[in-house]
């Protein structure tokens, strides 16, 4: 005869190795997630130093220039978040002015500095990410603009009509603006005694602008048309990163052309039209999405 307590640990024993092995296999899932997570190194990078660029001849910086970078490991199939902020800012010098008899004049300055967002993978291929978070072959010399931050830019321009209205008899004699007929009749002297103006005294101021004759030539004007735009921050979707080490790069695209000029006193005697580059901030975290489809 079997005893009863015999059959109740044996059967006391089957229930609890089945409850352990039911929940190892339930938590197997999530200690395999939790192995995955800890291969992931996430982080920020940052600096202080001020970058600097002023271009007055027109020429800029053709190729990109790396602006920060950071170092990160990932585990296979895992979403990022790269988030930069920077200080971006624009200078413009212009100048525009107008002489009698030279017609209008005008100036135009245009400054900006773009980025965008590439990744290296533990193959060390870089590819140039897209807002979107789609990948492509990076190649330095052509990046679409499409993938790109427009962090700051400004457009200046001036177009004047500055006359001369009082000018020296020097200048209007050099011209061959005076003869004793006119009404510009004062920078003449009488040195023979005669009673008529004959020789040309340089230094007398006149006016020239006369409103009797010509009104056109007493119009003074400037016209400003200014544009500034830029996105202080700026953020990149890194998706389907190999396992491994890889590493995320921020790069600018500056431009600058216009005036030369001495208003604007900027850091080591830069001055002009310039775009710089101040205190910058990256960061790089894993994030989740919810698989929603795209909105239209």
């Amino acid at each position: 005869m079997t005893n009863s307590k015999t059959k109740f640990g044996m059967f006391g024993i089957a229930v609890i190795v089945a409850i352990l092995s039911v929940s190892l296999i339930a938590f197997a899932p999530l200690a395999q997630e939790a192995k995955a997570n800890a291969a992931n190194k996430n982080g920020f990078a940052s600096s202080t130093v001020e970058m600097i660029w002023s271009e007055a001849d027109g020429a800029g910086n053709i190729l990109p220039m790396e602006i920060e970078s950071y170092y990160f490991k990932t585990s296979n199939d895992n979403n990022w978040i790269v988030d930069f902020t920077a200080e971006c800012g624009t200078a413009n010098h212009i100048k525009a002015e107008g002489k009698k008899g030279s017609g209008k004049d005008q100036d135009r300055t245009n400054v900006s500095t773009k980025i965008f967002f590439t990744v290296e993978h533990p193959d060390e291929t870089e590819w140039l990410v897209h807002l979107d978070g789609t990948k492509e072959l990076y190649d330095p010399t052509n990046v679409p603009e499409i993938a790109m931050w427009n962090l700051c830019s400004q457009q200046f321009d001036i177009q004047s009509n500055l006359n001369s209205l009082i000018s020296s008899c020097g200048e209007l004699d050099a011209a061959n603006e005076i003869d004793d007929e006119n009404d510009l009749a004062e920078c003449l002297i009488d040195t023979d005694g005669d009673g008529v103006g004959d020789t040309v005294d340089e230094n007398e101021l006149v006016y020239t602008c006369l409103v009797d004759e010509d009104a056109l030539e007493c119009e003074q004007s400037i016209e400003l048309f200014l544009s500034n735009s830029g996105t202080r921050s700026a953020k990149a979707v890194l998706m389907d990163l190999p396992h491994g080490n890889n590493e995320v790069y921020v790069y600018g695209m500056f431009a600058a052309d216009g005036s030369t000029g001495e208003f604007l006193e900027l850091n080591e005697g830069v001055d002009g039209t310039s775009t710089w580059v101040g205190k910058r901030i990256l960061t790089v975290d894993t994030f989740h999405t919810d698989q929603s489809e795209a909105i239209p």
